[in-house]
């Protein structure tokens, strides 16, 4: 079957639909895409496919499923660009505004050129490889984004270690709390040494295009 009679089938109106509908495997890579989860379209591809071969075709709306029958991979890419420029459209809601998820991000650049604090977002403190002069690493968890608001602040944790026997994790913490208030944000240091930041998750979203030639850009593990 030809990609055009494929994509016949799959059609911008049947994704939308489905997502309005909370199609739960389209709502989930939209989710990724919007909070910036995913920002490589091929990986939304490659997740796609991952939900249908565990047997998740049958949950896809029927026009969608029939049309993966006929070619996969075209509707693969044809459903990820519709979903991804539909995470696009809804970040221009705020593409003008200098966010809480821009002022996470350059605080922890800020702590990472400034203060040899490694902080990873959407990972673990075990996936930075240490560094020479590294002080202390940071990570907002994998899952986290599943729990992001972008219409009010909700509670973003991020976990903490010294990277060296002359520092004690607090010492880390306070120095990422304090990176994260004196931008604005507010941060508490929670018992266990872990970081709570308080923010609406606001990412700006790529239009597809120019995710497609960012991802390019970029080596891929």
């Amino acid at each position: 079957m030809s990609s055009e009679n494929s994509l016949h089938y799959t059609n911008v109106y049947a994704v939308v639909s489905g997502l309005h509908n909370n199609n739960w495997v389209l709502r989930d890579i939209y989710d990724r895409i919007l909070t910036g989860e995913l920002l490589d379209p091929r990986d939304a591809e490659e997740l796609l496919y991952e939900y249908l071969e565990d047997g998740e075709l049958k949950s896809l709306p029927d026009n969608i499923a029939i049309a993966f029958e006929l070619d996969a991979h075209d509707s693969a890419q044809f459903t990820v660009q519709t979903l991804w420029n539909a995470a696009h459209d809804t970040s221009l809601m705020w593409d003008h505004e200098y966010t809480d998820t821009d002022r996470i991000y350059a605080t922890m650049f800020s702590l990472h050129d400034d203060a040899e604090i490694y902080l990873v977002v959407f990972g673990s403190i075990f996936d930075r490889e240490f560094r020479e002069n590294q002080r202390g690493v940071g990570a907002i968890t994998a899952g986290a984004w599943k729990f992001f608001d972008a219409s009010c602040k909700t509670p973003i944790t991020v976990t903490v270690d010294s990277c060296t026997p002359k520092l004690v994790t607090s010492t880390i913490a306070g120095e990422i709390a304090d990176a994260f208030n004196a931008a604005g944000l507010e941060t508490i240091i929670n018992e266990d040494q872990t970081v709570t930041v308080y923010a609406k998750w606001r990412h700006h979203v790529l239009p597809y295009e120019d995710a497609v030639w960012a991802a390019s850009l970029a080596p891929r593990g």
